[in-house]
């Protein structure tokens, strides 16, 4: 597609995408906004009483974390364990 485009055009689609987002990106802040709002509707308000916030749903791949373009922090094995720990606390319910 690069190939058939001319510069302006490719200016003019960079302008478009600054107003108006599109891509993969945009559809993984659209889910996370999703499972954001069904985590913190069921999660268990005496246990967590602070809803969590959005970055946690939002899949980072590759060098950077966001689409700012912030490094993604490494996580080591002891926050891999909080988290187990709390997915594990949020889901597991009582019969």
């Amino acid at each position: 597609m690069l190939r058939e485009i001319t510069p302006r055009q490719f200016r003019d689609w960079k302008h478009y995408y600054e107003l108006e987002p599109f891509g993969e990106r945009l559809a993984d802040y659209r889910t996370g906004y999703i499972v954001q709002a069904l985590y913190n509707i069921a999660r268990d308000t005496k246990v967590h009483r602070e809803p969590l916030p959005l970055k946690p749903f939002i899949p980072a791949f590759g060098e950077y974390g966001d689409v700012v373009g912030d490094p993604m922090k490494k996580q080591d094995w002891q926050e891999q364990k909080q988290w187990a720990k709390l997915f594990v606390r949020a889901f597991n319910t009582k019969d």
